[in-house]
Order: C-alpha cells, then structure tokens, then sequence
C-alpha cells in the first residue's frame, strides 16, 4: 500500500471542520492510495466487520465510484479500484479535506497571535 501522510491523517481522523467523516470517503481514500485493495485489508485497517465493508462495497460499485475484479490466480480473492466518476470524487474530497485543514490552521493561528498580543501587553 502507497504511505501517505494526508491519507493516513484522514482514516485516523473521525471528523475535519466539524464535519463527520464517513467510513465511505475512509474506504475509498485507502483504495485510492493503493490503487486496489481486498475487503479483507479494509477490514483489518478501518476495524470494521466484513459484512458492513461488503455492504458499504456494493454500494460505492452502485455509485459507480469503485469497481471489483478478481485475482487472477485465485478467483476467490476480489479486489476494489476507484473509477474514474471515483478518482474524480475523491480529488473534490481531498480538496475540501485540505481547504478545511487551512482553515483550521488559520484560525488556530489567530487565536495563537491573539495570545501573543494579550501576553506581549501583560509582560509591559
């Protein structure tokens, strides 16, 4: 699996600017980061049972947002990739993950310059 900072930081994340993350935006970050990846790996990584990410597949497939294929060797294995419609979602994704981010980091810094000020007076 491709390592990736933001990827990492938003399937360990339970919400960004207030919002709840959805297992769904999780799962297709990882299948996105990877390029393909077995519902047994998202089990393990999203701590979610089997059942729910077949489920939860079935529906982003009905989306159009991920497609399965088998392993070659063994076609019992399936595999997840992201569509082109689901490349496209989660570019838009991603760029609000990272607009939140900035904001978040904005105002964290004027509450921090806004600390500053209130000590810079105190220390006169």
């Amino acid at each position: 699996m491709i390592q990736s900072p933001l990827v990492d930081l938003i399937i360990n994340t339970h919400n960004i600017g207030g919002d709840e993350l959805a297992v769904k935006d999780k799962v297709l970050y990882l299948i996105g980061a990877s390029g393909s990846l077995s519902p047994s790996f998202l089990t393990q990584k999203l701590h979610i049972a089997k059942s729910n990410i077949a489920k939860l597949c079935k529906q982003l497939i009905m989306e159009k947002l991920i497609y399965s294929r088998q392993d070659i060797k063994d076609k019992r294995i399936i595999f997840y990739s992201l569509t082109d419609i689901g490349e496209q979602y989660m570019y838009n994704k991603t760029k609000q993950y990272i607009d939140a981010f900035n904001k978040m980091c904005e105002e964290d810094k004027k509450k921090i310059d806004e600390v500053n000020i209130i000590l810079n007076k105190e220390s006169l």
